[in-house]
């Protein structure tokens, strides 16, 4: 979505939405401002999010637990939603990817965290990788608890499987992830982990 959103405008896409406040106009390093779940409280998660790419480009994406099995019809029906409240806020479609095969991922980096995580420790990670907060620790349905969008559509994400958690980074197949990046990450995810009091465990690259 192109154009650009001031403080009424950007309200009335979250309330459109029904979008939690996050992130400042004022603030170049926000990108996330706004997400809600659609589904009910303690069920696999699906969430909306409104982001900033730049001053005068937006984007709304879809994202869902793997294990919830989302229709293309639903898809359909909330991208037209979150169109319509561009629409309505000033800003123009500029693209829409609602191919339910295109937005696979497939995992490029994992790093397996053994030990417990309380806000203490999740908010050390969380800053050490630049996480922005996603999900929270108490609700035993939210497998992501931060995330980072990196260079090439690649996703950095703190997550939990289980009663384990990872640091992983997922990306389209056809993305261009370089080795030497992938290893940066591996490698800053283990000194995170470490400094927080976790055991990582050898990272998996592929």
């Amino acid at each position: 979505m192109q154009g650009g959103l001031d403080q009424a405008s950007l309200e009335a896409v979250r309330q459109a939405l029904g979008l939690s406040r996050r992130g400042r106009l004022t603030d170049q390093e926000d990108m996330e401002f706004g997400y809600a779940y659609l589904n009910g409280e303690g069920e696999p998660h699906v969430v909306v999010t409104l982001w900033r790419y730049a001053d005068d480009r937006w984007g709304v994406t879809l994202d869902a637990d793997p294990r919830v099995d989302v229709s293309t019809p639903d898809v359909e029906r909330w991208a037209a939603q979150a169109e319509a409240a561009a629409t309505e806020a000033g800003l123009t479609v500029v693209e829409r990817d609602t191919d339910p095969a295109a937005r696979r991922e497939v995992r490029r980096l994992f790093v397996l965290l053994r030990g417990q995580i309380d806000e203490s420790r999740l908010n050390e990670l969380r800053t050490a990788l630049g996480l922005e907060p996603a999900g929270r620790l108490d609700d035993p349905s939210a497998w992501e608890l931060g995330a980072r969008r990196l260079d090439g559509g690649a996703v950095l994400r703190l997550v939990r499987l289980d009663g384990t958690w990872g640091v992983a980074i997922d990306a389209t197949p056809d993305a261009a992830i370089a080795p030497s990046d992938l290893a940066h990450w591996a490698e800053r995810a283990t000194a995170a982990a470490t400094v927080a009091g976790l055991a990582p465990a050898a990272p998996v690259l592929r």
